[in-house]
C-alpha cells in the first residue's frame, strides 16, 4: 500500500521543487538505458530502427507539460517562420509533416549543424569530418566578414565616385547631344533655304519658259499668215501675167525661195532687161 501511494504521488499538479520527468508516473522503476551504451554498428542500426518504430507508433496518453505554465516568447510569436511550422503541423493534424516544416532547413540535414549522423555518433572519422566542416564554415565566415567590412568601408565612396563619373559621363554626352542638334537644324535651315531659292530660280525659269512658247506659238502663226498671203500673192500674179512683169525678178526670186526653199531655174517666165 505504502508503494502504490508512493507511485501515485506524481499522479497531481507539478512542483517547482520536482523535475519535468517526476511528472511520469513510475519513474522511479526506470533506473538504465542500456542503449546508451556504445554497441556495435549494426546493433546500433538495429536499436535506433527499433526506437523509430516505436515513435512512429507512440500516441501519448497525456499532455506532460499540462501543469507548467507557458512560457511568454515574444520573438518566436511574432515570428513567420513559427507561424508557418504551427500551421503546418495543424493541418497535418498535429504531427510533424514528413518534408519537414520549411522548405530551407530540412530538420534531418545534420550537416547544416556540422554534426554526424545519429548512425555515426560514436565515429571517431564522423567527429573529425564534422570538424574540417566547421573550420570551413567558419573560414568563408570570416572571408566574408573581411567582404562586408571591405564594402562597409569603400562601397559608399566607391558609389559615390562612380556616380560622379556617371553624371559627368551624362553631361558631356548632353552637350555632345545639343551640338549634334544644333548642327542637324542648321543644316536643316540651309538645305530649306536652299529649297526656297531653287524653288524661285525654277518657278522663274518656267515662266520663261512658257513666255519663250507663247511667243513661238504667235511668232509661227503669224509666219503661216504670212506664207498663206504670199502663196496667195504668188498666185495673182501667176494668174495676170502683165502685173508679173512689172514685179522686179530679184522680189519673184525671193519669193520662191521663201515659199519652195529654192531658186527657181526656170527664167523664161522673167521680163528682160534693155
Amino acid at each position: 500500500m505504502a508503494e502504490e501511494k508512493k507511485l501515485a504521488v506524481t499522479d497531481g499538479p507539478l512542483h517547482l521543487s520536482e523535475h519535468l520527468y517526476q511528472s511520469i508516473p513510475n519513474y522511479q522503476l526506470i533506473d538504465a538505458l542500456p542503449f546508451i551504451d556504445p554497441f556495435g554498428q549494426e546493433d546500433f542500426a538495429r536499436v535506433e530502427e527499433m526506437i523509430q518504430k516505436e515513435i512512429a507508433t507512440f500516441q501519448p496518453s497525456r499532455d506532460y507539460l499540462e501543469p507548467l505554465p507557458i512560457p511568454e516568447c515574444p520573438y518566436l510569436d511574432n515570428s513567420p517562420f513559427v507561424k508557418e511550422a504551427m500551421e503546418k503541423i495543424k493541418a497535418n493534424g498535429g504531427q510533424l509533416p514528413k518534408e519537414g516544416l520549411s522548405e530551407r532547413v530540412n530538420p534531418s540535414d545534420y550537416s547544416r549543424a556540422h554534426l554526424p549522423l545519429p548512425s555515426k555518433a560514436s565515429s571517431v572519422e564522423a567527429w573529425e569530418e564534422c570538424r574540417d566542416r566547421t573550420k570551413i564554415s567558419i573560414f568563408d565566415t570570416e572571408e566574408n566578414n573581411e567582404y562586408l567590412d571591405v564594402a562597409t568601408k569603400y562601397a559608399v565612396p566607391q558609389w559615390i565616385h562612380g556616380k560622379l563619373q556617371v553624371s559627368a559621363f551624362e553631361e558631356s554626352l548632353a552637350k555632345k547631344r545639343k551640338a549634334l542638334a544644333k548642327e542637324v537644324e542648321d543644316i536643316q535651315k540651309r538645305r530649306k533655304l536652299d529649297q526656297m531659292s531653287h524653288g524661285n530660280v525654277l518657278r522663274s525659269l518656267h515662266r520663261e519658259q512658257m513666255e519663250f512658247e507663247s511667243n513661238n506659238f504667235e511668232t509661227e502663226s503669224a509666219a503661216m499668215a504670212m506664207e498663206a498671203d504670199l502663196r496667195r500673192l504668188r498666185q495673182v500674179l501667176e494668174s495676170k501675167p502683165e502685173m508679173k512683169e512689172k514685179v522686179p525678178v530679184s522680189l519673184m526670186e525671193s519669193l520662191s525661195e521663201v515659199l519652195d526653199g529654192a531658186k527657181p531655174t526656170d527664167q523664161e517666165g522673167s521680163p528682160s532687161t534693155t
